[in-house]
């Protein structure tokens, strides 16, 4: 795979589908760059990253985009936990 800071958004959107849910994503959209980078396992500290993430998420959930970036500028999660349940089938 190629490293996710080299992906167009079909590629990203694609890896992310292999990796996660568009729930997880919503869950962990408060600290995304943390949660992006756990699971591909490289730096993913992209605003690009965060943003197809977040239409990817909101397009399969069918919510309006504003929910979650409203709820991603509430800032980083206390006690966030990138080790649990980040990948599908963890």
């Amino acid at each position: 795979m190629k490293p996710v800071l080299e992906m167009n958004d079909i590629q990203f959107k694609y890896a992310l589908s292999q990796k996660t849910t568009p729930q997880l994503i919503l869950a962990n959209c408060r600290n995304i760059y943390e949660y992006l980078s756990q699971l591909f396992d490289e730096d993913a500290n992209d605003s690009i990253l965060r943003e197809w993430a977040f239409q990817w998420s909101s397009a399969i959930l069918e919510n309006d985009y504003d929910v979650i970036y409203n709820k991603w500028l509430e800032g980083p999660k206390k006690g966030f936990n990138p080790f649990y349940n980040y990948k599908v089938g963890a």
